[in-house]
C-alpha cells in the first residue's frame, strides 16, 4: 500500500488504544513527534503525530489537523517510552501521552510583558505615592508593572491612575527567554597555583596504552589508568609493568572498577581507586573495607592460612 504524505496517524491525549488518522492541510508540515491540535468530536484536543497511518480506509472522509504547534517535536526516545509505559502498566497509550502533554499553556507563544515608562507630562495631582513611582522612572527605562510596584511600594491602582493622567505610558516589551542561554565563560573555576601544579603532574593513560612508551624521567606525580569496563583487565597489566619499570609515584585506577577487584588492583601496584558517584552508590563502603586488607585476599595467603 502506497503512503500518503498528507495523511498521518495522530495519538491523542485521551484514553485511546491507538492513533487516529488525520489529513495534513496544504501548507502545513509535520513529522513524527510533532505536537498538534486535532478535532475529536466537538472539541479540539492535543495530540502527537505518531507516523504514517496503518491503512488508508475512508481517507476521503478524514478531518484536518487544526493546528501544528511551532515547537520542536518530541524525541524518539520519549515516544518509545510512552509505548513502553503503556505496555508495562496495561494503560492506553493515549492516557500515558496525556501525562506528557499535561501543560498545554507551555505550547502557546510567550505573551508580551506590559511595562510603563515616563512621558514627561506632570499630572495635576502629585501624591507621595505617585512621586515614588515617577522617581523610579527617572532613568527613562520601561519597568514591568510588578517590578514597579515592588520598587515604589505602591499599589497597582496608583500606576493605573498615572497612566490615565498621561504621566506614564503603557508599552509592550518582548518576553524574556524561559531559560537564559548558558554562558560557559561566566565565573569559570580557577585553580590556585598549588592545585594547578598538582594537576599538571597527573598523567592519564587509556586502557590500551603501552607502559613501555610512558616517559618516567621526569616522572609524573600521579598516573591515572582508565578502566572502560569491569571486564577490561588491561589496566592491571599496565600498573604492574609501570612498577616493574621503576615508577614510584601514585597510581590510580579510574572508571569501572568494582570492590571485588580492589585486591587485584592493589597487588598490581595501584594505590587508590576513583569511581563515579553512581557506581559508589551501588557498592557500599563496607564492601570496599572488606577488601581493604588486600594482602590477605590472594591465593598464597589462603594456602598459608589453611
Amino acid at each position: 500500500m502506497s503512503e500518503r504524505p498528507d495523511i498521518v496517524a495522530v495519538m491523542v491525549g485521551v484514553a485511546v488504544e491507538g492513533p487516529y488518522s488525520y489529513r495534513v492541510p496544504e501548507g502545513m508540515s509535520v513529522a513524527r513527534g510533532s505536537i498538534v491540535a486535532v478535532p475529536l468530536g466537538p472539541r479540539l484536543v492535543l495530540g502527537v503525530v505518531w507516523g504514517p497511518p496503518k491503512d488508508l480506509i475512508a481517507h476521503n472522509r478524514l478531518r484536518d489537523i487544526a493546528l501544528a504547534y511551532d515547537v520542536p517535536p518530541l524525541s524518539e526516545e520519549l515516544l518509545k517510552l510512552v509505548e513502553w509505559v503503556a505496555r508495562y502498566t496495561l494503560t492506553a497509550p493515549g492516557q500515558v501521552l496525556r501525562g506528557v502533554l499535561r501543560s498545554p499553556e507551555a505550547l502557546d507563544a510567550p505573551k508580551p510583558v506590559i511595562a510603563y515608562r515616563r512621558t514627561g507630562h506632570e499630572p495635576e495631582k502629585l501624591t507621595p505615592a505617585r512621586l515614588r513611582v515617577l522617581d523610579c522612572l527617572m532613568d527613562d527605562m520601561a519597568w514591568p508593572k510588578p517590578a514597579l510596584v515592588g520598587a515604589s511600594g505602591v499599589s497597582s491602582s496608583v500606576i493605573d491612575g498615572l497612566a490615565r493622567a498621561g504621566a506614564v505610558e503603557k508599552i509592550e516589551m518582548p518576553p524574556p527567554p524561559v531559560v537564559m542561554p548558558p554562558d560557559p565563560d561566566d565565573n569559570p573555576a580557577r585553580l590556585n597555583p598549588e592545585q594547578q601544579r598538582a594537576l599538571d603532574q597527573i598523567l592519564d593513560l587509556a586502557s590500551d596504552a603501552d607502559a613501555e612508551e610512558v616517559v618516567l624521567d621526569p616522572a609524573p606525580a600521579m598516573i591515572r589508568v582508565n578502566f572502560p569496563s569491569f571486564s577490561d583487565g588491561r589496566g592491571f597489566t599496565i600498573a604492574r609493568r609501570l612498577r616493574a619499570l621503576g615508577y614510584t609515584g601514585r597510581l590510580r585506577a579510574q572508571g569501572h572498577v568494582i570492590a571485588d577487584q580492589y585486591a587485584m588492583a592493589r597487588r598490581s601496584g595501584f594505590d587508590e581507586v576513583e569511581i563515579s558517584d553512581d557506581l559508589a552508590a551501588r557498592q557500599p563502603e563496607e564492601q570496599w573495607k572488606f577488601r581493604a586488607d588486600w594482602q590477605a585476599h590472594d591465593y598464597q595467603s589462603r594456602l598459608r592460612a589453611g
